[in-house]
């Protein structure tokens, strides 16, 4: 099936780097690191220059990006707190992908 330009869904590559900042990826200028794929990427697509944490480590801050909650709304804040987090009350990110024709490697 042929599709228009405006049935085309846009290409979403989302990656993740562990416990780092810009000043450690060579696309951001550090002239000494070595990611050659990270850095073409990059070049070739779009680079945040400014961003926010929504918790200061580095689980509830994930869940805040998965779900669109706040940290402490969505029961991650403080970090390994003993909430039940209400998993059929949540719309996850790589669900809500799945539901409009993507693929998501990422569970729920």
């Amino acid at each position: 099936m042929l599709r228009t330009q405006s049935e085309t869904k846009a290409n979403i590559l989302w990656l993740t780097r562990e416990d780092n900042n810009v000043t450690w990826v060579g696309c951001y200028g550090n002239l000494h690191a070595n990611a050659p794929n990270i850095d073409q990427l990059g070049e070739d697509g779009f680079r945040y220059t400014n961003c926010y944490a929504n918790a200061p480590v580095c689980a509830p801050s994930r869940c805040a990006w998965i779900t669109g909650m706040f940290a402490i709304s969505n029961g991650t804040y403080p970090m390994r707190g003993h909430y039940k987090i209400p998993h059929d009350q949540i719309a996850y990110y790589p669900d809500l992908l799945r539901k409009n024709g993507y693929y998501s490697s990422m569970p729920s």
